[in-house]
């Protein structure tokens, strides 16, 4: 995680989501858009791979400006209870992907493996 202030570099260009990854050293990009139509607004957020660009979560939030800390407060709710997961699943097909390197290594985590399986 960085600081929000680090993106602002980004705003309202049309970048690369494999250059910002790089530029500031991320795995994962959280991008988003605001439009207002009216007394209504759409928040769209998405979660993206910085090193590959593919997107590994996506939703759309939609609300009335009346009520625009509520739909905030839901916004963020929703992508935290939702990016865990999803990043939890990303990284453990990740690891599965890798070679083992280190043979000892493996053989432990094998042992260990099996005294927590019921």
């Amino acid at each position: 995680m960085i600081a929000r202030n680090s993106t602002f570099i980004f705003k309202g260009k049309a970048v690369d989501v494999r250059q910002v990854g790089r530029q500031l050293g991320v795995r994962y990009v959280l991008e988003g858009s605001v439009r207002k139509a009216g007394d209504r607004v759409r928040i769209t957020s998405q979660l993206i791979d910085a090193a590959t660009g593919a997107h590994i979560w996506t939703d759309r939030f939609d609300g009335a400006l009346s009520n625009i800390f509520d739909l905030q407060d839901r916004v963020t709710a929703n992508v935290v209870g939702a990016i865990g997961p999803k990043l939890r699943n990303v990284e453990i097909e990740r690891a599965r992907a890798k070679p083992t390197e280190n043979i000892g290594a493996y053989d432990l985590f094998l042992r260990l493996w099996r005294c927590t399986i019921p």
